[in-house]
């Protein structure tokens, strides 16, 4: 199992405590010191206060009596500070053993081997065939192509799937509206807009503009008696029994949306593992009311719908299996696809990662997987909203939705805007374009906590300076300049050379990336891996700035801040790669 330099610190902390209180302290309970605190690692005394019947700050002062740190290791010393014991480690050996670490591990620096052995699944983006790629899709996929980044480097087998949404009765809508207003030449045209327009006209004529949807459906029907959408669920009825002339015209609408979603995907970089509709899991809804049926938990209601009742596991509200006209729901499928999922790939667990509105609908369905006798952890990553200014949300039935193509292509407009006067080939400067374009989209959404609400904003989330993408793409293009501009590449680390802060900051945040990662998987927080990076190329201007490189006083002070320079590059492009973020080796 990789131990980094920072793991084998706490490691020796933890072990030193548990000798002094005679009872066991996790690695996982020492701290970081807050940077006001003299320290580098803290273990807080404020949990023992209760069982030791004791102040926090004298149970502090009296492990610094009791500690025994053993000579030659990575901590030198600790001391009380209120609360805390704080732990200092020693400069000379944690740093040697830093750089030991990046020698060791070379390019795969940050990466773990805890999930050798183990897969996992994640399903993110599942976009709506013939309905638009919109920005409010942005959150989806790229925090579920963060994740399946971030969990290969933590050694997992990681199954990326694009479950489209290629069935339900909004397709019973959408080809009632074809058959009544549709122009097939149009569609040829502009497949999205063209469908979307549609989809949009049927609402209005049945008189639905708003997003309600009966549970178990999202962005079903409305659940108001109309006689459009009696049609609408005659026809998907059809679709489902296999009618020959309406299933043509389905994969047709099908074909054209996902040609226009791969577009996106393309200026995205990003790839599936497994692409998979609704539409796949036709013939095995069967098996899920069987199921059902033999664990005994399916129920008919007066109105005749399958249902499961969880009401004595804390869900008020009933699953339901299948409608009354015997047609199936987004449930079924999203249950046939589980099971499918869990038989073929057999993961340690399957992540969701769909927005939190959708927060009742998933304890629901993770619930009748567990009844249904399947044991494996299933959990919904969920994010907040996109909404557009005003806290207007996006909506697909009333029309405003935003395109996510036209965002991407507006932030690499802007993006040419700045580099305009820069003398260089046109192929390069299209590269350049396209990689800060992109990248200032997609970190402005990773950048924050995915809980959160994000407000659309076109300057916020195209902004070039600050906080962003192109200032990390700069910050890594900088680094690279210096070493070409070196006349040799570092052979190695030469000990016993001065330190300057401005070094042994940086050093010490370097140490810290395999610990960003790791935290990023255990909590699907992509947005901690965004913040370190900052951080740490913050830390990096104050070096570039304070410190000589190319120009140090001596050849081994030269090649040691070389090498540091190697190593920020190193975990700069590591972090951004992990974001799906491309690099650029000058700007």
């Amino acid at each position: 199992m990789t131990i980094y330099a920072v793991d084998r610190a706490k490691l020796e902390a933890s072990q030193a405590l548990t000798e002094a209180l005679k009872t066991q302290v996790a690695p996982g309970e020492i701290r970081y010191a807050p940077p006001e605190v003299p320290g580098d690692l803290a273990f807080p005394c404020f949990a023992l206060a209760k069982t030791l019947k004791k102040n926090p700050a004298l149970i502090a002062s009296d492990l610094m009596a009791a500690l025994f740190l053993k000579p030659g290791g990575l901590i030198a010393k600790a001391e009380a500070h209120g609360g805390y014991l704080n732990f200092f480690l020693d400069g000379k050996a944690f740093i040697g053993a830093v750089i030991g670490d990046f020698q060791d591990m070379g390019p795969a620096y940050g990466t773990h081997d805890r999930g050798k052995g183990r897969k996992v699944i994640i399903d993110f983006s599942s976009p709506n065939i013939a309905k638009p790629f919109s920005v409010g899709h942005l959150r989806t996929t790229n925090i579920g192509d963060a994740l399946v980044r971030i969990m290969k480097a933590m050694g997992y087998e990681t199954i990326g799937d694009n479950h489209i949404g290629d069935w339900g009765t909004q397709f019973g809508k959408l080809i009632y509206a074809y058959h009544k207003w549709g122009d097939r030449e149009a569609i040829e045209k502009n497949p999205i807009r063209e469908l979307l327009s549609l989809y949009v006209r049927f609402h209005e004529e049945a008189g639905i503009l708003d997003d309600e949807h009966p549970q178990g459906e999202p962005g079903g029907e409305s659940g108001k008696p109309n006689l459009l959408e009696d049609e609408a669920r005659a026809l998907f009825k059809k679709l489902e029994e296999g009618d020959r002339e309406i299933t043509m015209l389905w994969e047709w609408i099908r074909e054209v949306s996902l040609s226009d979603f791969q577009k996106v995907y393309g200026m995205l970089g990003i790839t599936f593992d497994e692409v998979l509709g609704e539409s796949f899991y036709n013939d095995k809804m069967g098996e899920v009311k069987e199921l059902a049926r033999q664990k005994g938990i399916l129920e008919e209601d007066a109105a005749g719908t399958l249902l499961v009742r969880l009401d004595s596991y804390g869900i008020s509200t009933p699953l339901l299996i299948q409608k009354k006209d015997g047609t199936s729901l987004y449930a079924t499928r999203d249950l046939a696809c589980a099971i499918y999922r869990i038989r073929r790939w057999n993961p340690e667990k399957i992540l969701y990662v769909v927005g939190e509105e959708q927060q009742l609908y998933f304890r629901q369905v993770f619930k009748v997987i567990e009844l249904l006798g399947f044991t494996t952890p299933c959990e919904h990553v969920y994010f907040g909203l996109v909404v557009l200014p005003g806290s207007e949300k996006i909506s697909t039935r009333k029309g405003n939705v935003v395109f996510l193509e036209e965002v991407l292509e507006e932030a690499c407009r802007r993006a040419a805007e700045v580099i305009e006067d820069r003398p260089m080939a046109p192929e390069k400067k299209e590269a350049i374009v396209k990689a800060v374009g992109v990248g200032a989209v997609k970190y402005h959404d990773l950048s924050q906590n995915r809980k959160k609400n994000v407000t659309f904003d076109w300057d916020k989330m195209l902004s070039l300076d600050g906080n962003s993408s192109p200032y990390l793409q700069y910050s890594y293009a900088r680094a690279r300049s210096i070493l070409r501009k070196a006349s040799s590449h570092p052979s190695r680390f030469h000990e016993g050379e001065a330190v300057t802060p401005e070094e042994r900051d940086l050093i010490h945040k370097l140490a810290r990336f395999p610990e960003a990662v790791s935290d990023a998987a255990a909590q699907c927080f992509p947005h901690l891996v965004a913040t370190y990076l900052f951080e740490l190329a913050q830390l990096f201007s104050a070096f570039y700035n304070n410190v000589a490189v190319l120009t140090a006083s001596s050849e081994p002070l030269r090649e040691n801040r070389l090498m540091l320079v190697d190593f920020y590059s190193q975990v700069m492009k590591a972090g951004l790669g992990l974001l799906g973020i491309e690099v650029l080796e000058e700007m």
